[in-house]
C-alpha cells in the first residue's frame, strides 16, 4: 500500500498551532496518513528550523520529523504545487486568506467539506492579484474552485487522493481536552517547568492566571476579575502569565506574593508577543521568546487553581494539560 502523508503548516500563534496539530492528528488517524508538523516558517526560530520538533513530541500517531524524510518527495502527487516547490515556506508566504462577506453570513452547515467550503473562505496563491471594488464578493469567489486554491484544514474531506496533503488552519473545530494524549513537551521543557513549579510550590499554594492583553483583549472587565480574585483567593501566591507590562504592573499593585517567570519582555506595539521577533527581525530572540512562552503555557497547567482567558487558545491549551479541570475557570465567565 502506497504511503500517504499529511503536512501541517504553521499558522498563527503557538496555541492556535497546537490546536491545529491536534485536529490534523485526528485527520491523519482517520485516513491512515503519516503526520509531519512543519513549523519551519521562521516565526518561532530561524527560517528552516522546525520549532515544533525542537520542543514537542508526538504520541499515538504515526509521524515523521520533516518533509525531508518523505521518500521521492519530488515525484509524489501534492495538494499544493507551491509547497511542493517551496517546502520550507510558511502559509502566509505563499497564500492569503480570501473570504466572501456574502457567504460568511450564511451558516457553515450550508457548505459541505471540500471544494464547496471555498465559497466561504479559502487559501489563494499570493501571486494572484487581489482586486477591491464594489463587487468584491463576486471577485472573491470567481476562481475558488481552481485547484491552486487550498481548503482550510478543518474542511478537508476524508479520503483525499493526493500522496502529500497539506493542512493549514488556525482554529479548527475540535475539543482541546485530549491534547495531552498526543502532544507532549520535550523532556528539557518539562524539567524546566517542573523545577520552577516545584521551587514555587505551584501544585499546593499557587493560583495561575493568564491575561492576554495585546493582539487579543479580554471580553470581560479585568478590574472586576482582580477584585473577585483578591476577595476569594484560596492560595498564598498568584502566578501571572501575561504579554502586557501594563497588566503586570496592575497585578503587582494588588498581590504582594506575585510570581513572574523571568523572561525577555520586548516593548510591544499592539502586535502579539509571538509576532514581535518576526516583525522586528530579531532572529536571535525568536526561539528564546518562543521557548519562554511554551514554558509559561505549561507552568499555568501546574498551578493548583487556574484562571484562564477563554478567548485565547494559549490559555485553553494550558487548561487542557491541567491535572484537575474542576480547578480551572474561565475568568471572563
Amino acid at each position: 500500500m502506497t504511503k500517504k502523508y499529511l503536512i501541517v503548516k504553521g499558522c498563527a500563534g503557538s496555541g492556535n498551532r497546537l490546536v491545529t496539530v491536534l485536529a490534523a492528528i485526528a485527520y491523519a488517524k482517520r485516513n491512515n496518513r503519516i503526520l509531519i508538523v512543519d513549523w519551519e516558517d521562521g516565526q518561532f526560530d530561524k527560517f528552516g528550523v522546525n520549532a515544533f520538533t525542537k520542543t514537542f513530541e508526538l504520541k499515538n500517531v504515526e509521524s515523521l520529523g520533516s518533509y525531508r524524510d518523505i521518500e521521492n518527495f519530488d515525484v509524489l502527487d501534492h495538494s499544493s504545487e507551491l509547497f511542493k516547490t517551496f517546502p520550507q515556506k510558511g502559509i502566509y508566504e505563499l497564500y492569503y486568506q480570501e473570504s466572501s462577506n456574502v457567504f460568511l453570513k450564511l451558516p457553515e452547515t450550508f457548505f459541505p467539506r471540500g471544494n464547496w467550503s471555498k465559497l466561504r473562505s479559502c487559501w489563494k496563491p499570493i501571486s494572484e492579484a487581489r482586486k477591491i471594488s464594489s463587487d468584491s464578493d463576486i471577485i472573491a469567489i470567481k476562481n475558488v474552485f481552481d485547484k491552486k486554491c487550498l481548503v482550510y484544514g478543518d474542511r478537508l474531506k476524508d479520503d483525499r487522493k493526493e500522496d502529500v496533503l497539506y493542512y493549514a488552519d488556525f482554529l479548527p473545530n475540535i475539543s482541546f481536552d485530549h491534547m495531552k494524549e498526543f502532544i507532549e513537551p520535550k523532556k528539557f521543557v518539562l524539567e524546566k517547568v517542573n523545577e520552577f513549579a516545584s521551587a514555587n510550590k505551584f501544585e499546593s499554594d499557587v493560583t495561575g492566571v493568564h491575561v492576554r492583553y495585546t493582539d487579543k483583549k479580554p471580553k470581560a472587565s479585568l478590574d472586576k476579575f482582580i477584585n473577585d480574585l483578591k476577595n476569594n483567593l484560596k492560595t498564598k501566591s498568584v502566578y501571572l502569565s501575561t504579554d502586557s507590562e501594563e497588566v503586570e504592573n496592575i497585578f503587582k499593585s494588588h498581590f504582594t506574593d506575585l510570581i513572574l517567570y523571568p523572561k525577555y519582555k520586548p516593548k510591544l506595539n499592539n502586535e502579539g508577543l509571538h509576532q514581535w521577533a518576526l516583525y522586528n527581525n530579531a532572529e536571535d530572540l525568536k526561539y528564546s521568546i518562543y521557548e519562554d512562552s511554551i514554558t509559561e503555557m505549561f507552568l499555568l497547567s501546574k498551578a493548583k487553581f487556574l484562571f484562564y482567558q477563554g478567548n485565547s487558545t494559549f490559555s485553553k491549551v494550558s487548561r487542557a494539560y491541567h491535572s484537575n479541570l474542576d480547578h480551572c475557570y474561565d475568568w471572563q465567565s
